[in-house]
């Protein structure tokens, strides 16, 4: 099953792309989604330990990704943008743009068998 943070990351990246997002929203995601996915990512740096059991990072687990809003953001904080290269932006929106599509046509198909 998806994560209700999944819809909001996607709603977040759409919000950014049209210059429509608000400063409270984005505090709130920070919040509640990136501060705890960063705190997952960073922690096995912090253990010393390369690998753990899914079960321990549990916003890991909960959020399948930050959008390109996020990720961007994430992956300098992580010191791993400088290999990231301008097309990967565009890429990424194309495929948040078809994620949202496909959200949209299953609902849509949803509501119609109901």
């Amino acid at each position: 099953p998806e994560s209700a943070g999944v819809h909001v990351v996607v709603a977040l990246d759409t919000l950014h792309r049209h210059g429509r997002l608000d400063t409270a929203l984005e505090a709130m995601v920070r919040a509640g989604i990136y501060e705890p996915f960063m705190e997952a990512l960073r922690r096995p740096q912090q253990t010393g330990s390369a690998s753990m059991a899914a079960q321990e990072v549990p916003a890991l687990v909960a959020q399948a990704g930050l959008g390109t809003f996020f990720t961007a953001e994430a992956l300098g904080a992580l010191g791993l943008a400088s290999g990231v290269a301008t097309t990967w932006l565009t890429q990424a929106q194309t495929a948040v743009a078809s994620a949202l599509v496909s959200a949209a046509r299953r609902e849509a198909g949803a509501e119609v068998g109901r």
